[in-house]
């Protein structure tokens, strides 16, 4: 399963590498230095449904990712949680279309224990992952991000699908 993942990160990234080199000069003319971005989405980043807000760094190759937000109970009997999630992201060059890869730490496992109505032993697993990517940015600032990969809940031994899918803007000077 590594392996796929692997190979669809690597496919991906090319794929948007030879797509943004036959963009226009027009548009590389225009690009500009990326500086902040805000986003709202689904996903292990956002912490469920929420928000996220980047710092590019690095000539915009770079960014720190901070967000957060709620996810619903994913069960009928079980219960909902607030959850946050950080990571940095490198990008390949690109004015508008872009690949990343994502180094993590996010809400990834939910337990607990129920009695009748109640919930005791809410326990909230966080852990490091990995995932790659998609990240479209516009010239007048609307922002796409798309990522995949896996995630590691070290207290349970556990590795899950980690992703993100989110709608934004992105700040340029």
């Amino acid at each position: 399963m590594m392996r796929t993942a692997c190979l669809i990160i690597s496919g991906l990234i090319a794929a948007i590498s030879t797509s943004d080199a036959q963009q226009s000069a027009v548009v590389h003319a225009h690009s500009e230095i990326r500086t902040w971005g805000i986003s709202g989405g689904y996903g292990t980043t956002y912490g469920g449904f929420g928000g996220a807000v980047d710092r590019y760094i690095a000539h915009s190759r770079l960014s720190v990712v901070v967000g957060g937000g709620y996810l619903p109970t994913t069960t009928n009997t079980g219960p909902g949680t607030g959850a946050v999630g950080a990571g940095i992201r490198g990008y390949t060059k690109g004015a508008r279309h872009r690949a990343l890869l994502e180094l993590s730490v996010t809400f990834l496992y939910l337990t607990w224990t129920r009695s009748g109505n109640s919930f005791f032993n809410v326990h909230r697993h966080y852990g490091p992952g990995i995932s790659g990517g998609y990240h479209f940015s516009a010239t007048k600032g609307l922002s796409v991000l798309m990522t995949a990969g896996l995630g590691w809940v070290p207290d349970l031994g556990k590795l899950l699908p980690i992703g993100d899918i989110g709608f934004g803007y992105t700040w340029r000077r």
